[in-house]
């Protein structure tokens, strides 16, 4: 199930990956953490930074090229699950 959606902030190459930056909605702020999990649009990816503000995930070569996150643009609306153990923690 999604918890919430958020927005796409930005978009950057960082070598072969890309950076992918969200709003933070203040409804899962407790449940993401560095190094945590986050599924976004149901892929299930590890969270690299969270601030009040934002958070970011990498997104390597293939699972760019072989799901929607390669027609994302700014301001896109992305589907946000959190980790179910970091719901129980």
């Amino acid at each position: 199930h999604v918890d919430c959606t958020t927005s796409l902030l930005s978009i950057e190459q960082c070598g072969d990956s890309h950076i992918l930056t969200m709003k933070l909605a203040p409804s899962i702020q407790a449940f993401l953490a560095p190094k945590g999990s986050v599924a976004l649009n149901g892929v299930s990816l590890t969270v690299n930074t969270v601030t009040e503000d934002f958070f970011t995930v990498n997104i390597i070569p293939y699972t760019f090229n072989y799901t929607n996150f390669s027609c994302l643009t700014i301001k896109s609306i992305i589907n946000v699950e959190v980790d179910i153990i970091a719901r129980y923690i």
